[in-house]
């Protein structure tokens, strides 16, 4: 089920006429940016594939709290080979502020969950319990799947 591409491919078919800031990017697993998706102001943060980095989890965190500090949707899409245990302790204490910046957004701003890939491994509880309380949970078997945008109809 797990798409081939990277993060930057993704929110490049997410967001309108693929334009978008970055926010935290690459080498650390995660990509973050904020951009218009269908004329709405949203945040996003996307996993491609790696292992997650603690410098990946502070990144998402911090988009989670400019996401509740502006009032704007987030929508994360996930795909993760779990944390990167080389970084030991470091890696579980950013896991912790990950997990807690999820549940401070939660009822706050809508989030949007969507899965593309496996989520594996030591995958530390910010990117399990991020899927577990979003409003909207999808799963992608095709990247052409989000270039729909919001407003589908099956």
């Amino acid at each position: 089920m797990a798409i081939a591409a990277s993060g930057k491919d993704i929110l490049a078919v997410f967001f309108d006429d693929g334009a978008y800031q970055t926010l935290g990017c690459g080498a650390n697993g995660v990509t973050c940016a904020f951009g218009s998706a269908q004329g709405v102001p949203v945040y996003a943060v996307c996993q491609s594939g790696a292992a997650m980095t603690a410098d990946g989890a502070r990144a998402f965190a911090k988009t989670l709290e400019l996401a509740a500090v502006t009032g704007n949707p987030v929508v994360t899409f996930y795909q993760s080979a779990g944390a990167k245990l080389e970084e030991g302790q470091q890696i579980l204490r950013s896991g912790a502020q990950l997990a807690a910046a999820v549940a401070k957004i939660s009822g706050v701003v809508p989030q949007i969950a969507v899965v593309t890939g496996a989520l594996v491994g030591l995958n530390h509880a910010g990117a399990v319990h991020g899927v577990h309380v979003a409003h909207f949970i999808l799963l992608l078997i095709h990247l052409h799947d989000i270039s729909c945008g919001w407003q589908c109809r099956p």
